[in-house]
């Protein structure tokens, strides 16, 4: 249950209408409960206090359609703001990263409050009553509602602020680099059960295999699978005594009828089982960043190849967020990477799933790096400077490896692309410096 809240709520934040939606409700509520105030409650407004009140109906009026006014035609200001930010950063650096500016709190509330302001003085208008009509003026109201427009004049400057900043390339690459960083704290399948390092991977995948009967789960749709239900899934296991197997994990690509999990049992699975199980897989039409990790990485690397392509030709945002994606992979290169064999809490092996690898996540954030910079001495020289950074962090055999392999293609692609010898032999220092020390 807690997996799926979590993925339910990355969808809500990312989308422009549930925080405006609050917060235009909480408006609502907000203004029926200070009508009532006014209609039961006499508040005398004195000294400074008196300034932000009137005991004339028509002013009471005037003021409250002029903050409505208002706040109708600043919505429609922070509308243009927004779209012409959103407009630039998806020619800038690719409409992938849009999903950052939608998830950006600041816009949301912003958009949020000015609708909600302006709903907030029509409600509040609707009740201002004249002689002929029982005279009412709710001054507590529209007390609140002259604090409100006050404050959001100086939401107004933020918010400007804040999109000019937010369209910058360095900002960008450091609001990623921390979503990245985030999404590595907790690997997958790290979600999902308990491991347990101390069984041969060997002996569990041919103890799962000698288990009689196996059922294929095929997925009815295609998309992106964007999330596992561990937690579900781990006790259906445990209810029905399976072990699932999984070929693929979060951010992979699920055409329809390709089989999600293969299921080891004891007995025959029902029809409403395989339902169950079935419905713990969610698909959508992208990739979202809960539980893959790869998805980040492969935002800086489309800022990367952005910024190298001929129309833009921007090697200083590139090395910017190579050097996001070097320091990341520095911490990751100490970590213990979580097994794909999962138990539950009793100790029985559950699941054996596809684990995100250092390999994987290497080959993801440097082969297309590599291969724009082909012809780029400063971004090339830069990614091995960072793949010897990277090495500082491990002295794991088979992680060692994988850096020695890139570091080898790096200097093959600059052998073959530089034109420069100077270029060449630069390059070629830095491998040597790569290379000191092996072990």
């Amino acid at each position: 249950m807690k997996t799926l809240t979590i993925h339910i709520w990355e969808k809500l934040k990312t989308s422009f209408w549930f925080i405006p939606a609050v917060i235009v409700l909480a408006s609502i509520i907000l203004s029926i409960v200070l009508i009532d105030l006014d209609s039961n409650y006499h508040v005398a407004f004195e000294g400074f206090f008196s300034h932000f009140i009137t005991e004339d109906v028509e002013s009471a009026r005037q003021i409250l359609s002029t903050i409505a006014g208002a706040m109708l035609n600043v919505t429609g200001i922070v509308f243009s703001i927004t779209l012409v930010a959103l407009t630039l950063a998806s020619s800038e650096f690719g409409s992938r990263l849009l999903r950052n500016f939608m998830n950006d709190r600041l816009n949301q509330v912003v958009l949020g409050t000015y609708i909600a302001t302006f709903i907030f003085c029509i409600l509040i208008l609707r009740v201002v009553k004249g002689v002929e009509d029982n005279e009412f003026i709710p001054n507590i109201s529209i007390f609140v509602a002259i604090i409100i427009s006050i404050a959001n004049i100086f939401l107004l400057i933020a918010y400007i602020h804040h999109i000019a900043v937010s369209i910058q390339a360095d900002y960008i690459i450091t609001d990623v680099g921390k979503n990245l960083r985030s999404s590595l704290k907790i690997l997958y399948p790290n979600q999902i059960g308990t491991h347990n390092f101390e069984q041969s991977e060997v002996f569990l995948k041919e103890h799962t295999d000698k288990i009689p009967i196996k059922t294929l789960i095929s997925n009815p749709k295609s998309g992106y699978l964007q999330l596992i239900n561990g937690e579900n899934l781990l006790q259906i296991a445990k209810d029905n005594d399976l072990v699932f197997e999984f070929d693929h994990r979060p951010g992979d690509l699920i055409v329809k009828n390709m089989t999600l999990a293969k299921i080891s049992s004891h007995a025959p699975l029902n029809e409403k089982t395989i339902k169950k199980i079935t419905a713990a897989f969610i698909l959508g039409e992208n990739r979202t960043p809960t539980h893959d990790a790869e998805f980040s990485v492969h935002q800086l690397v489309e800022i990367i190849s952005r910024a190298l392509s001929s129309g833009i030709n921007d090697p200083f945002t590139a090395i910017t967020a190579l050097d996001k994606l070097t320091a990341n992979l520095s911490e990751l290169a100490a970590n213990i990477f979580p097994s794909g064999y999962r138990f539950d809490d009793n100790g029985h092996l559950r699941m054996i799933l596809n684990p995100l690898t250092f390999e994987g996540l290497v080959n993801a954030a440097f082969n297309q790096v590599r291969q724009y910079s082909a012809n780029n001495p400063a971004v090339l020289i830069r990614l091995m400077e960072g793949l010897f950074t990277i090495k500082q962090f491990t002295r794991d055999q088979t992680r060692l490896k994988i850096l020695r392999r890139h570091a080898d293609m790096c200097m093959r692609a600059g052998e073959n692309g530089f034109s420069e010898p100077e270029d060449i032999k630069d390059l070629r220092g830095r491998y040597d410096q790569f290379l000191e020390d092996w072990v």
